[in-house]
């Protein structure tokens, strides 16, 4: 029992750490983008992330009309590889229930104080900083081409780096997450089966 509450807490512990961390990033960078238009900040966006200005509109409109929100989907999307949709279902699922972005962590076992969890805190960090910088510059004369200090790749609905590749650590614990999520699907439907078999069963029953 004590073990079991301990792994809760634990569990509490890494979703509100995260939620933290994630905060801090959006709420700076909806600080950045406040006194610049939707185009504006989508040309920014499109120059740094390679996303079509379009999509970045529609992005908008999905993660709470809030450029931190999208900024953070962006690059939750590049450090984890994983796409846009999914990274978007987990912010719903987080805005539901009132865990936040912070649900990331739990959904792909990102314990604090791990290293992943530092290189992840790092890696935000140093985008931040970075964005701190290229919003300085553009205030200055308005040149979307300040954000193309490190233009990433837009495919199949993922934010790839410049360089295609992904951190490995953060690329095996989500391939561990999806066959996570796979096996409990596959033993949900197994349960069915059965259920279905007991009602044939019912059937026959009936018939005899």
């Amino acid at each position: 029992m004590k073990k079991l509450l301990f792994t809760f807490a634990l569990a509490i512990a890494s979703v509100t750490m995260f939620a933290q961390n994630f905060d801090v990033f959006v709420t700076n960078m909806s600080g950045y983008t406040r006194q610049y238009n939707n185009n504006q900040v989508a040309d920014l966006y499109n120059n740094y992330y390679g996303v079509p200005q379009s999509t970045l509109n529609g992005y908008y409109n999905d993660f709470g009309s809030n450029w931190g929100n999208v900024a953070l989907g962006l690059e939750l999307s590049r450090i984890l590889g994983i796409p846009m949709p999914d990274v978007r279902g987990i912010y719903d699922e987080g805005a539901s229930n009132g865990q936040g972005w912070g649900v990331m962590a739990k959904r792909y076992g990102i314990k604090p104080g791990s290293a992943a969890f530092h290189r992840m805190k790092n890696t935000l960090g140093k985008s931040q900083r970075e964005w701190g910088g290229i919003f300085g510059d553009y205030g200055k004369n308005k040149d979307p081409r300040v954000a193309r200090k490190d233009i990433n790749i837009f495919e199949n609905g993922v934010v790839k780096p410049k360089n295609g590749k992904v951190d490995k650590r953060f690329e095996k614990m989500v391939k561990e997450a999806k066959n996570n999520n796979n096996n409990k699907g596959n033993a949900g439907n197994k349960g069915n089966q059965g259920n279905k078999g007991n009602s044939g069963n019912q059937g026959k029953g009936k018939n005899k």
